[in-house]
């Protein structure tokens, strides 16, 4: 069996304390992504999605507004039939 060198890695943890707002809006996107009628992910995709878009929330604001900009859009476009 042949040797794959894996790079060693360290795990860094960095201490985070959400302020009333960051939970309120963890909230909101959790709520948004349990309701039942849910246009913009197909039932398939939804706990993927919800992990992705729960990391990004951990992410830049400028990359959250990128990916609801796009999710708002993708429900748009089923509601609209296209």
């Amino acid at each position: 069996m042949a040797y794959v060198p894996y790079t060693k890695r360290h795990a860094m943890v960095e201490p985070f304390d959400p302020d009333e707002s960051e939970n309120l809006l963890y909230h909101l996107v959790s709520d948004y992504l349990q309701r039942d009628n849910l246009q913009a992910l197909p039932p398939s995709q939804r706990s993927l999605m919800t992990l992705v878009l729960r990391k990004l929330l951990a992410s830049s604001s400028f990359a959250d507004r990128r990916s609801a900009d796009h999710h708002r859009e993708s429900a748009q476009r089923a509601t609209q039939g296209e």
